[in-house]
């Protein structure tokens, strides 16, 4: 008994040496071994990365330096044209170039349909489109757009305002979908108007002797007409 006793007490004891063992071994590897290795997150190119406008406009930045007028004849079979011009014009019904008040994409397809302006695309993201009125061409559009955020600003230079009061000189009237008042009109587009305006100026100043320098500037936007100053 005591021999049996003995062996199970070495037994045991070599038992419980490789157990032990076996434990620091797994601990020691544990420590040693290189951390599993995470996957990072893929890297997008900045261009990638940049915000998508949900709209494409690759088709109206081919016309930069074109006529305003190629844009729209050019893409009046597609429907292209008229459903960007519905989609940036607002539904206001506003009296501007006629006693009667007309829908303001109404107004915005006339003024469009005369002589126009070149297409102009700035920093490969903000768009502008103007022509003026046929056989009056003092009266004239215009169409911005930020075709990253998706944002856009309608004109009219214009003579009439909601009466049958015809003014000497011209008026400026903005209206928006996208901005609610001018204080949220950002300066890029801001600048779109005011190159707009410049260039207007000088063709008329060319063409007729006055300039086209707006007197009054209202801005027309969820929040109702505000009088403002560029």
């Amino acid at each position: 008994m005591r021999n049996l006793d003995s062996r199970r007490r070495v037994c045991s004891g070599v038992t419980s040496l490789q157990h032990y063992t076996a434990v620091a071994t797994a601990i020691f590897v544990g420590y040693s071994s290189p951390p599993p290795v995470l996957s990072a997150p893929p890297v997008k190119h900045p261009a990638i990365a940049a915000k998508q406008s949900k709209h494409d406009y690759s088709w109206i930045m081919k016309y930069d330096g074109k006529s305003t007028n190629l844009l729209m004849w050019e893409n009046r079979n597609n429907n292209k044209f008229d459903e960007l011009l519905k989609r940036v014009t607002p539904k206001k019904t506003v009296a501007l170039v006629d006693y009667t008040p007309w829908p303001l994409i109404n107004t915005l397809e006339t003024v469009l349909g005369g002589p126009p302006d070149d297409v102009k695309v700035l920093d490969k993201r903000y768009v502008y489109l103007a022509a003026c009125r046929a056989h009056s061409a003092t009266e004239k559009g215009f169409v911005g757009i930020d075709t990253v955020e998706d944002k856009s600003l309608v004109g009219v230079i214009h003579y009439l305002f909601n009466s049958h009061k015809l003014e000497e000189k011209p008026m400026l009237y903005l209206s928006s979908n996208s901005y609610s008042i001018y204080a949220e009109v950002p300066d890029k587009m801001k600048q779109l108007v005011k190159h707009w305006l410049k260039v207007e100026d000088a063709n008329s100043a060319q063409s007729y002797g006055p300039a086209m320098t707006p007197t009054v500037v209202r801005f027309d936007g969820a929040k109702g007409i505000e009088q403002i100053k560029l």
